[in-house]
């Protein structure tokens, strides 16, 4: 399958993990001329907000049956995670833990790691989503988020005005559209959904 397809899943098991937080969530793909054009900005000028951002994972399959699913953490999803975290935006990376396409319901169960720490590599992990092992075998093995830990990302995030949150993911993209020489394959398979949360409500 494809990321997008994966965000089909990810997107609301995400929303659903902050409820004991907040029910108050925005899930949002950005668009700089969309959500981020002068009417979002004047209508939202005095709102303040966080953000988690996040990446979808498509599980990749072993041709043996052996119980177990990879996915890969690639070298823009790092320098992105890097970028985001000098502004105060945690970033993630999901998955469906699904062996079949057919496996793909909106409620497959979906697991979540935080991209820090991450060097590129494939991961495996067991059908609960617990590393298993990584090549190159050096590398960092994540540790599954619990739901408490993700509330915890949030409430430890930057509050920002709506007009500040834009311009720091637009600054972000014009970083790497500058670092990699023009429009890239970042902003066409990897692209990050973003959960929006007002601070009125937290």
């Amino acid at each position: 399958m494809s990321e997008h397809s994966a965000e089909y899943v990810l997107v609301p098991d995400l929303v659903k993990r902050f409820e004991s937080l907040t029910s108050e969530i925005i899930p949002m793909f950005f668009w700089s001329t969309r959500e981020g054009n002068s009417t979002s900005r004047g209508m939202m000028a005095r709102s303040s907000v966080k953000i988690i951002s996040a990446f979808a994972r498509r599980p990749k399959l072993s041709p043996v049956k052996d119980h177990k699913i990879s996915f890969k953490i690639n070298e823009e999803l790092i320098n992105y995670s890097h970028m985001n975290k000098e502004f105060g935006i945690s970033v993630l990376a999901g998955v469906p833990l699904a062996q079949s396409l057919f496996d793909i319901r909106l409620n497959t169960p979906c697991c979540w790691y935080k991209i820090d720490g991450f060097t590129e590599c494939m991961i495996d992990i067991d059908m609960q989503g617990n590393a298993i092992s990584s090549n190159p075998t050096q590398a960092f093995l994540p540790i599954r988020l619990t739901d408490q830990q993700l509330c915890d990302m949030v409430s430890s995030s930057k509050q920002m005005s709506w007009v500040e949150a834009v311009e720091i993911i637009r600054h972000i993209k014009r970083a790497y559209r500058a670092h990699r020489g023009g429009y890239f394959s970042f902003f066409g398979i990897y692209q990050p959904f973003h959960l929006i949360f007002p601070t009125i409500y937290l």
